[in-house]
């Protein structure tokens, strides 16, 4: 079959990287969080995690709890935050892989917490 849309995506990383430093110089001593949810929005997360984290970024962003898993393979020592609703089943994963998640509602919060029982990890309360 032919292509009918051959269509290319030329990403600069030098670019990413300074784009990167510039809003974080002006955030006057606040940490930087990068998100890289939608596979960085179909540039790679993994790749895009990576080279920010060699250049010192320690906080990522994404949208389900399977992406912060699939970062957590190449970015072992971040802080990831799911900016979505996760299952409350699945603190107990997120405790393991050290993973933060979003509290969206007071009845997710007391599911959770009944998923805890079952937890030998330490939460991070944020």
């Amino acid at each position: 079959m032919i292509n009918d849309r051959p269509t290319r995506l030329i990403v600069n990383l030098d670019a990413l990287l300074r784009n990167y430093e510039k809003l974080n110089n002006l955030s006057d001593k606040k940490v930087g969080l990068a998100i890289v949810k939608a596979n960085s929005y179909g540039l790679g997360s993994k790749v895009i995690s990576k080279l920010l984290y060699e250049t010192g970024v320690r906080h990522f962003a994404v949208a389900t709890f399977e992406e912060a898993l699939e970062l957590k393979e190449v970015i072992k020592e971040s802080l990831i935050l799911v900016l979505g609703v996760t299952n409350p089943k699945n603190v107990k994963y997120a405790v393991e892989n050290n993973i933060s998640l979003t509290c969206p509602s007071k009845e997710w919060l007391e599911e959770a917490i009944k998923e805890l029982d079952s937890i030998t990890g330490k939460l991070k309360f944020m």
